[in-house]
């Protein structure tokens, strides 16, 4: 069972932005013969559990929804709340399990005489294929994009439905099994189950019910994926190196200006999520496949950008002119919110964060001080903190890789010829995670919101600090670390 604490929003005040985290409470006990997942509530529990929610608490307007993936115990009982990191072996199984993060706007009139707005879920899943059925091989399925026109041919097949009323499309990778059926609703998964994994990706849709009224223009969903750039290749000469990418404020900024190029501001942006594709030999970057393998073994990630956007195309003719969806031009911004550093890692003990409550009181202080902004979207980003690609740039990367276990002392390469990925230490000093391919990850989460700047306050700077300038102090090699 949960602790009540995690299931308060954070911020009750009139006018304010907060939100609430809902995630699967254990429903069975260990001696029930059922799969492990089952026995926690899956993904329509959890929502009913949100709509009872917004059904007490009239004045709350949803505006935002979200998945969230989080760790769990060791004996996968309850989802793991007290800190905002973990630790995991590459090698060897984790369980996880999969809530819903709800924002809301407080608007402080009690909407009583009204049907309170509910919220709902769509999963859309691919078409899967084999090349070879009678021996499960030569797995294919449907392209992001025909994902998208399934989406989009929805308000033809039901009038009921607006893509208005959609405030997140969020693409989602899901475990796939030959023997069983794609099963989206599932809430806990155990990862590194097998030694060979083969996921399906999914888009998985939230929007608004309720008597609310929403206009029923031609409207369409489009999907714009931006990609890092390579600043410097990665071969130099005769001596391999790891290629540099765009940091993911460079690829940003490109999404930014690609936004500000819409002059008619007949744009209007859902959601914004940062994938990750994992590239094998010198794979073309395809993002609108879906499906992929991972082992045990190294696995190269390429991050990017991906935006949903909404298209009006209200107008029938040159002389009708469209309800543009904002009344001024978009100041698209973001904030990075970062579990503060307590204690460094040594060589017997890991790194120590501050905890969930202590995350959540900085968040609630900024949004509470920076009212004026409109959130746009937001996304919760589990990252590598002290290895991978994160530990030699920070995490501004758009790139990363795993830690695995060499049993050799040979220097091994990956499939792009650069090193990386190996268990060794600098200065003669090892971290405790060094030797079992152990990582740290932490859940940062990124706010995009339309304004000019956001008010940041001393500590909060100075909190997320001590992390940054750790990582930083590692890169320039003033710091004993492992990469």
């Amino acid at each position: 069972m949960l602790k009540m604490s995690y299931e308060n929003p954070t911020g009750q005040q009139p006018g304010s932005v907060s939100h609430i985290d809902f995630y699967p409470r254990r429903k069975l006990p260990d001696l029930v013969a059922v799969d492990f997942w089952e026995r926690h509530e899956n993904l329509f529990e959890l929502l009913q559990r949100a709509n009872d929610y917004l059904v007490h608490r009239p004045s709350l307007t949803p505006i935002f929804a979200e998945t969230v993936d989080v760790c769990m115990t060791k004996d996968c009982h309850d989802v793991n709340n007290e800190s905002p990191s973990f630790h995991a072996r590459g090698e060897r199984p984790r369980y996880y399990a999969q809530g819903i993060r709800l924002w809301m706007s407080d608007n402080n009139l009690a909407r009583s005489e009204e049907e309170p707005t509910q919220l709902g879920i769509l999963n859309i899943t691919p078409l899967c294929t084999f090349e070879d059925p009678e021996h499960l091989t030569g797995l294919q399925s449907e392209p992001v994009n025909v994902l998208l026109e399934h989406l989009n041919e929805l308000p033809q097949q039901d009038e009921a439905f607006s893509l208005e009323r959609i405030i997140n499309v969020q693409s989602l990778n899901l475990e796939f099994s030959c023997k069983c059926r794609l099963q989206p609703e599932r809430t806990v998964w155990k990862d590194r189950e097998n030694a060979r994994q083969t996921f399906v990706t999914m888009l998985r849709v939230f929007y608004l019910t309720g008597r609310r009224q929403f206009r029923n223009g031609h409207q369409k969903l489009v999907i714009q994926d931006f990609l890092p750039r390579v600043l410097c290749p990665e071969l130099q000469g005769s001596k391999p190196q790891r290629p540099v990418l765009e940091s993911f404020s460079m690829v940003f900024n490109g999404a930014r200006e690609f936004e500000r190029a819409s002059h008619d501001n007949l744009h209007q942006i859902v959601s914004i999520q940062t994938m990750k594709f994992r590239q094998e030999c010198l794979e073309i970057i395809d993002t609108e496949k879906t499906n992929f393998t991972e082992d045990n073994m190294r696995m190269y990630y390429i991050k990017y950008l991906r935006v949903v956007f909404r298209v009006d195309f209200s107008a029938r003719s040159i002389m009708e002119v469209p309800v543009p969806f904002y009344s001024q031009p978009l100041r698209l911004n973001y904030k990075i919110f970062i579990p503060r550093l307590k204690k460094d890692p040594t060589l017997w003990k890991d790194a120590e964060f501050e905890s969930t409550s202590d995350f959540e009181k900085r968040l609630t202080n900024w949004l509470a001080g920076n009212a004026h902004l409109r959130i746009i979207s937001s996304e919760s980003v589990t990252m590598r903190v002290f290895s991978g690609a994160e530990a030699l740039e920070g995490l501004d990367t758009m790139h990363t890789w795993n830690r695995v276990i060499h049993h050799s002392t040979a220097a091994h390469t990956h499939h792009h010829n650069f090193l990386h990925g190996r268990t060794h230490h600098r200065h003669g000093v090892r971290y405790r995670e060094a030797s079992v391919a152990r990582e740290t990850f932490v859940m940062v989460l990124k706010i995009y919101y339309d304004g000019v700047e956001a008010v940041e306050s001393t500590q909060d700077r100075q909190s997320e600090d001590a992390l940054t300038d750790f990582m930083a102090a590692r890169q320039a090699g003033t710091s004993c670390c492992v990469s």
